[in-house]
């Protein structure tokens, strides 16, 4: 019966949609031609030994949260309780340009927040109102934060389909910005205005709690959200450092155990962590192990 079940599960996490795809988001973001050819040189030349992230490049604000032209950018996401998904339940679509490891690698991270909260992800059927489409037809990595009202797009060029790229940008999606944003974060970190390149300083603004909210859970170095100590440097030199000594931040492996936390608590879920020890992330799994190569090949 288990591996019955089993087999399911993966028939499920390859299979493309039976349902045909949804009509053209109504929040697709806007990227002018000469901002999209720089982050398409940026986008290109990024290596996996590159000291950004490779969201950093995306051109939008805060490195890769699109939001629409004359919005207020200062406003708060995670409180507002009318951009987050209805019944915790988020439909997408991910388009037909990505080939199967690609979609398997979408779908994994997608799993990975499905396991750690009461978030459903479903495949989109035209009864639905709002959902995200995976789409890479403009460079850079990016999403809108919290739920739009419509179709919106989530992009993913090809060097951005990674695990912990995919789950950074499905949390933008969800609703959260980046850890360093918190108002408290003065009290955790150092930001090095003189290392930051002069035109993205803006993206380390702090915000009040009134506009970013922390749901209750202390600062995380760990998470998934934080920026990496050379985030936007203009010299090869660290824009962030730590008030903790010989703490790593913006690691790209997947949700620490307080990103989880504030998953659960923002979307109310009857199951919440009740106790945090520590920032790190669970465990140190591979999730290329996740799904064995003969039975991707069985089941595509």
């Amino acid at each position: 019966m288990l591996s019955i079940l089993f087999c399911l599960f993966f028939v499920l996490l390859i299979c493309p949609s039976l349902q045909k795809p949804p009509p053209t988001p109504q929040h697709s973001g806007f990227m002018t031609p000469s901002v999209a050819d720089v982050v398409g040189e940026g986008i290109d030349s990024w290596k996996p030994s590159s000291r950004q992230n490779i969201w950093e490049l995306s051109g939008q604000f805060e490195g890769d949260i699109m939001v629409e032209p004359n919005e207020d950018v200062a406003k708060n996401i995670i409180i507002s309780e009318e951009r987050r998904w209805l019944n915790a339940t988020l439909a997408y679509h991910i388009d037909e340009e990505f080939d199967e490891n690609e979609t398997v690698i979408i779908k994994k991270a997608i799993w990975e927040i499905e396991k750690s909260s009461c978030i459903k992800f479903t495949e989109y059927n035209e009864d639905d109102d709002d959902y995200v489409m995976v789409k890479r037809d403009r460079p850079g990595c990016w999403s809108f934060a919290g739920r739009q009202g419509g179709g919106q797009v989530l992009n993913l060029s090809k060097k951005c389909v990674q695990h912990g790229v995919v789950v950074h940008e499905f949390l933008h999606a969800l609703g959260f910005y980046h850890q360093q944003s918190a108002s408290d974060r003065d009290e955790y970190i150092k930001i090095h205005w003189e290392n930051i390149k002069e035109d993205h300083k803006h993206n380390f603004n702090r915000y009040s709690d009134s506009k970013v909210t922390d749901l209750g859970v202390s600062y995380d170095y760990g998470s998934i959200m934080h920026y990496g100590a050379y985030a936007f440097s203009k010299n090869e030199k660290r824009t962030i450092t730590t008030v903790e000594k010989d703490v790593k931040i913006g690691q790209r492996k997947g949700l620490s155990k307080k990103d989880k936390l504030k998953l659960n608590k923002m979307y109310k879920c009857k199951y919440q962590e009740a106790e945090v020890e520590s920032s790190d992330i669970d465990s140190d799994e591979d999730y290329s192990d996740y799904i064995d190569d003969d039975l991707i090949e069985d089941f595509i």
